[in-house]
């Protein structure tokens, strides 16, 4: 299986490459860094907390940031955290989405649409598709492959459209790739015999 917590790495077009990971802060807060390098990583800019999330843990998390760089040099960043829903008595995991355009700052984290706990996010983007992720998502006992298409509004800001990949089986550990003319998806699939990995091309549009 892959490592449980890896920092998510991008190059952007011209070179400049993005480092994220899931940073130990003072009082074992456990929020998401971010970094550049401009001259090939010799050398790393300040460090930038993606997003004030304060979740406190006196441990490692299992899942960390996914990270993708457009045509357009804009990062697209995404990522699990701990949340505290409003009348529920125990706190969940939720997935949240950052960007950036100038590799400086990121806006605020918007929640991406998810049924049950979320885990193992992982985000690319392609030129004229829409920015997309793939996680697991587990709910009722099963853990299943859940699809986001990023859909820009009259903003430009990104509404995410989610639908289920996997069917009824467990599915777990999911990955995104862009290919020429789509997307690849692929995540370990058990159907009960025993996993097995199923790769399959994703539609997009119509």
């Amino acid at each position: 299986m892959p490592s449980p917590n890896p920092p998510a790495l991008a190059a952007a077009p011209d070179g400049t490459i993005y480092v994220a990971w899931r940073h130990v802060y003072p009082g074992s807060v456990r929020d998401i860094a971010f970094t550049a390098s401009r001259d090939g990583g010799r050398t790393f800019s300040a460090l930038v907390r993606v997003s004030e999330d304060d979740w406190f843990l006196d441990g490692c998390p299992e899942n960390g940031p996914s990270m993708t760089v457009d045509t357009r040099e804009r990062v697209h960043i995404v990522w699990p955290t701990l949340i505290q829903e409003p009348g529920s008595a125990e706190p969940t995991l939720a997935l949240f989405y950052a960007e950036s355009r100038d590799g400086l700052t990121f806006t605020p984290r918007q929640r991406v649409p998810t049924e049950g706990v979320p885990r193992h996010v992982h985000i690319t983007s392609h030129p004229g598709e829409p920015v997309a992720m793939v996680w697991e998502e587990g709910t009722a006992g099963s853990r299943r492959v859940a699809l986001g298409l990023g859909i820009p509004d009259e903003t430009g800001r990104l509404k995410w459209q989610r639908r289920i990949i996997s069917g009824n089986v467990t599915a777990t550990y999911p990955v995104l790739a862009s290919v020429e003319d789509g997307l690849v998806a692929a995540w370990v699939h058990d159907t009960g015999a025993g996993p097995d990995v199923r790769v399959e091309r994703i539609v997009t549009k119509n």
